[in-house]
């Protein structure tokens, strides 16, 4: 989570910010299984990873899940 000046910054730069906290933070990502991790001091890769969440808010679905968790298990092996 950020701090609440870097939520509101975000949401003021990146269209539909705070539309991403419809959903509680987890271990992992729809963003971060896709590579969008760490500090992030390029404005494009912050949006991206806005984007990601977004996605994954719209879009949910049990299989979504699982291809996470999937990509997760696979990450954390190599």
């Amino acid at each position: 989570p950020h701090m609440i000046s870097d939520n509101l910054r975000y949401d003021f730069l990146i269209k539909n910010y705070a539309y991403r906290h419809t959903v509680k933070p987890g271990i992992t990502g729809l963003s971060q299984v896709m590579g969008y991790t760490g500090e992030t001091r390029d404005f494009k890769k912050m949006e991206k990873r806005i984007n990601m969440d977004i996605f994954y808010v719209r879009h949910w679905s049990c299989k979504l899940d699982m291809f996470i968790l999937y990509k997760t298990i696979f990450r954390s092996k190599s």
